[in-house]
């Protein structure tokens, strides 16, 4: 058995990734680890600890990466995969300089609010989840942007 196995039959079997918060350890966040049974939740970083102390933190060979390394890939696959409805949406969207501020456009050009996110997953996901989502990725989109602007030569 390789490590990867190890780690995806034994450690990571006993988790779920999930986007609420069931006990104590975990205090603002949106994203979180949680056991099987709903007993333990851990945000990302404190789950990553909590492993380390059992396991302790090992190189895995074939991997070519740490246990905490494979640990924050698998939630950031299961964090991509949870959201992949949203982050779709996103896609096709853009991010202008407006007359006053950025904004946030559809493919025709319109103005995108992100409350429109909203009424199309109301029965999927939470007002909460789906701001915190369109805010990362609108911070996002206006460095790209910016970077963009600020690298490209004056006409």
């Amino acid at each position: 058995m390789t490590d990867k196995e190890f780690i995806d039959e034994y450690i990571l079997s006993n988790w779920v990734f999930s986007t609420h918060m069931s006990h104590h350890y975990v205090s603002n966040e949106l994203f979180v680890v949680t056991s099987t049974d709903g007993t333990l939740s851990f945000a990302i970083n404190k789950f990553v600890e909590f492993i380390n102390e059992i396991y302790g933190e090992w190189y895995c060979e074939i991997e070519g990466k740490y246990l905490s390394d494979i640990i924050n890939e698998w939630f950031e696959n299961e964090k991509s995969e949870t959201l992949k409805e949203i982050n779709d949406e996103l896609a096709n969207l853009n991010v202008v300089l407006g007359p006053r501020s950025w904004q946030c456009v559809d493919e025709h050009g319109d103005i995108f609010f992100w409350k429109k996110l909203v009424v199309k997953f109301r029965d999927k996901y939470s007002k909460t989840l789906i701001k915190t989502v369109y805010d990362e990725w609108f911070e996002n989109k206006v460095f790209e942007v910016s970077e963009k602007m600020m690298n490209s030569p004056w006409s």
